[in-house]
């Protein structure tokens, strides 16, 4: 699997559906038919991935949004945006 950078796009598989609750997000692989559990911080990015698709506006958003350092965020948000892709409920697409 490439390196996920901040100038790739995320896009979304077909089958997943997100569903918020409380202050989390949960999303469920109708293929797999696996649950998986977004604390608030990742819900939010989940949120924003699905308005704007590309990493570095998510990126930009969050910094501005919380208390955390652009270094920790950007790895972070890659680290999450990785895992995503390898559970098969994103993809990843080079700018």
């Amino acid at each position: 699997m490439p390196l996920v950078t901040l100038d790739d796009r995320v896009e979304f598989s077909e089958d997943v559906i997100a569903q918020q609750v409380g202050e989390e997000m949960v999303l469920l692989d109708l293929e797999s038919e696996v649950y998986y559990g977004l604390d608030p911080v990742g819900r939010r990015i989940w949120e924003l991935l699905i308005e704007h698709r590309r990493l570095r506006v998510v990126f930009e958003t969050v910094v501005e949004e919380y208390d955390v350092t652009p270094e920790v965020l950007q790895q972070d948000l890659l680290q999450l945006v990785q895992e995503l892709q390898a559970r098969g409920l994103t993809q990843v697409v080079g700018a």
